[in-house]
């Protein structure tokens, strides 16, 4: 192991012969750090979880990109003031110090980037992370395979020309081939290959690529899975002989323990639905209660990423990449476009060994501390009624996997709902939000019911053995593995979570909102057997009450219950 790469210290004695790898913090040490979605959920815990653990760190460089006038410099400042950071300014007040940016645009062909920042990222980056992606399912599809194929495509160009780079972490999701229920750490075929897709979009205009669309996807659910899919492909077939890998994490949620426990930036996937629950407006989802929900508290992903960086480093140097393939060129040759045409089955079995040659780790919970959808439902409901958030209504919940039942609850009970309470704001001369609010939700669900009906089984065997390759303390500090925590604990960070950093609702006001909720409670009671008894009414007036009771007699007496 060559001191440089490693980042060991000079006169350090010998590792033991079980120790694969130094320690996280060893090899981070001096090393510069380069990462796309910096600005990001998981990129912000990727930063503060290096600068926290690996306090020798050189530098980490950010890509940023102008976002709604805001100028990155601007952006950098404004992203050490968040509640991510809140420990670390405790711990090292100067960390601001190590964190510097490029002026980018990822779907530039160019990436945005200025002869000086280029230049330097050639010259100084020692790891670089790509996680920057849209998150948008149903993002259209030209649009996503800009941004989540394109995008990997030139930044692995980019990377080819740095010389001194020891790692290239691909962050993908463990859904990118959702079409298949087991799914082992490999890359598997598409059935379609990224440059026939690129070829199209010369000529295609919006609306074809549109109509085309559902064909492409085949029995994919989105243009997201899709994409990310294809560029897991463009990683294997384009990264020559680049150290790299691949971590594919489940739905990523809020912090287990780091930065603080419920620690999260957005209300993407599950989180929308928690926090609508807990205030009321969400009435139905469509899920199936005995299946696994696969999420995963994005410390253990943040941890996976830092220790899957530091292995790839390390099997790179120490050749386990090495070999030859079908094609007669070692496993570390850079490939040319040209051979990479898969046009016969020799061709086609060349690509098969070069896909299994990139290391793919699988972060999810599902096999190791599976945590069922009823269970999501009970834990959650058990939270919120001891931290609540301020309801706009009495929070409750049907969960089904009938269609028919889901859209009659979203008409009669959170629909018409909205549309009343939106009336009552324009008569109190307020802005109306609870259709817009209300549509969000449909159009979340709509996306989500796939992910919430369908069950997947990860094999995890290559990451179990990254976590064995660590040392004893570091699968303590950076820990990944799934049953480092309890679920109802897990839930309740996660309700505490949202009410700290999403709606930002006073802490200290829980005795409050617990009083609102019981308020509701009482009146929601009051209403409907208000209700009952105007429906029995009407019932008693027309006769129908005696023949629904008559009904209900020969029912019982047939089922012999009387």
């Amino acid at each position: 192991m060559s001191e440089n790469v490693l980042g060991m210290l000079p006169n350090q004695p010998e590792a033991p012969a079980d120790r694969t790898c130094p320690t996280i913090a060893e090899f981070y040490a001096g090393k510069t750090v380069a990462l796309t979605g910096g600005t990001g959920f998981l990129g912000q815990g990727v930063i503060e979880k290096l600068l926290r653990c690996c306090p020798e760190i050189k530098k980490i460089i950010l890509f940023i990109r102008h976002k709604r006038n805001v100028e990155p410099k601007d952006r950098l400042s404004s992203l050490v003031g968040l509640s991510a950071f809140d420990n670390l300014w405790q711990i090292q007040p100067n960390f601001a110090e190590k964190l510097a940016f490029v002026s980018c645009d990822l779907e530039a062909d160019d990436l945005g980037l200025s002869k000086e920042d280029r230049k330097t990222l050639q010259n100084e980056v020692n790891v670089f992370y790509h996680s920057a992606a849209t998150l948008k399912f149903n993002e259209q599809l030209r649009l996503s395979f800009e941004v989540n194929v394109q995008c990997v495509r030139r930044l692995l160009k980019l990377c080819k020309g740095m010389h001194q780079l020891h790692a290239f972490v691909h962050v993908s999701t463990a859904y990118s081939h959702c079409n298949r229920y087991t799914i082992d750490e490999k890359v598997y075929d598409t059935s379609l290959d990224y440059h026939d897709l690129e070829s199209s979009f010369h000529w295609m205009n919006d609306s074809m690529v549109e109509k085309i669309t559902p064909d492409i996807l085949g029995n994919r659910p989105n243009t997201y899975t899709l994409t990310k899919a294809l560029a897991e492909d463009a990683v294997c077939r384009e990264s020559g002989n680049l150290p790299i890998c691949i971590v594919r994490p489940s739905m990523i949620i809020p912090a287990w323990q780091e930065p603080m426990p419920g620690w999260c930036t957005n209300l993407y996937g599950p989180t929308a639905f928690f926090v609508a629950y807990g205030k009321g407006v969400l009435r139905s989802v469509i899920a199936d209660k005995k299946i696994v929900a696969d999420l995963i508290p994005v410390d253990l992903v943040v941890n996976g990423v830092i220790a899957a960086a530091l292995k790839t480093a390390v099997d790179h140097q120490l050749g386990e990449r090495s070999g030859s393939i079908d094609s007669g060129k070692p496993a570390d040759a850079v490939f040319t476009e040209d051979e990479m045409d898969v046009s016969s089955d020799s061709d086609m079995e060349a690509m098969v060994s070069i896909k299994h040659l990139v290391p793919i780790y699988n972060l999810t919970t599902g096999c190791h501390n599976p945590l069922y959808i009823s269970d999501l439902v009970s834990f959650g409901k058990k939270w919120y009624s001891t931290y609540p958030l301020d309801p706009l209504r009495m929070p409750s919940i049907t969960v089904t996997c009938n269609k028919y039942l889901h859209n009659a609850s979203i008409i009669l009970l959170q629909t018409l709902p909205a549309y009343i309470y939106d009336m009552v704001l324009a008569l109190c001369n307020k802005r109306r939000k609870m259709v817009k609010l209300n549509s969000k939700l449909n159009a979340g669900m709509s996306v989500m019911e796939y992910f919430f009906t369908n069950e997947w089984r990860w094999k995890q065997d290559n990451t179990t053995k990254l976590q064995k390759s660590l040392t004893p303390k570091d699968q303590k500090n950076f820990n990944f593995d799934a049953r480092c925590f309890s679920w109802s604990e897990q839930i309740k960070h996660y309700v505490i979570g949202t009410r700290q950093f999403l709606v930002k609702e006073n802490m200290n006001e829980y005795p409050k909102a617990r009083k609102a909720v019981d308020r509701l409670r009482m009146m929601a009671r009051c209403v409907n057997i208000l209700a009952a008894i105007g429906i029995y009414g009407v019932l008693s007036t027309t006769g129908i009450s005696k023949f629904l009771w008559r009904v209900l007699t020969f029912l019982f007496s047939v089922l012999g219950f009387v």
